[in-house]
């Protein structure tokens, strides 16, 4: 008999259903002949850690409104620039040396298409054209912002300030060392 694992996320969003929870139960409800289906139901929730953003995309497209009220929908931020852009900084050696020291850090490839990407984006175009380094770092929720169903992704402030100066230590030490090199 082949041994098949299931794995479903729970409903999330204020979602009272999830559709891969609810196919996964039905399937093993009526597993096909042959097959020994069991189901493991994964939580909705990210290791907290800071993310280092290493790109931005030229894209505007929130169905959510801003604080000013406004939707965007695939448009670009800035008619005609390159679809994406990167980091100068040296995000593999920062986050491999965040991390090496036991801070929660990850290396991300997506700032998302809301209003951190907007913001990331113009400023790695802006400082682009006079080679100035920019870093957009994601930070998770503190204790107390959110409810207790989304606790994964709240870190204390304590730990945020530690990886946060260690990372604007990191950088200062690159510059220091690029600049004598």
């Amino acid at each position: 008999m082949q041994r098949v694992l299931l794995t479903a996320f729970e409903p999330f969003d204020n979602q009272a259903r999830n559709s891969s929870l609810e196919v996964a139960q039905g399937l093993l409800a009526k597993s096909p002949p042959g097959v020994d289906c069991r189901l493991a139901v994964l939580p909705v929730v990210a290791d907290p850690c800071l993310r280092l953003e290493d790109r931005a995309v030229n894209l505007d497209d929130f169905s959510l409104p801003d604080n000013a009220g406004q939707v965007r929908i695939r448009q670009p931020i800035i008619e005609g620039a390159p679809a994406l852009l990167r980091t100068q900084i040296d995000v593999e050696r920062l986050f491999a040396c965040l991390r090496d020291r036991g801070h929660p850090v990850e290396w991300s490839f997506s700032a998302g298409t809301f209003v951190c990407n907007h913001l990331y984006y113009r400023l790695l175009h802006r400082c682009h054209a006079v080679a100035r380094p920019v870093l957009f770092v994601h930070l998770p929720f503190l204790p107390g912002q959110i409810g207790p169903k989304q606790l994964g992704f709240v870190l204390d402030m304590q730990v945020q300030l530690r990886c946060l100066t260690a990372l604007l230590m990191e950088l200062a030490s690159q510059r220091a060392a690029a600049e004598a090199g």
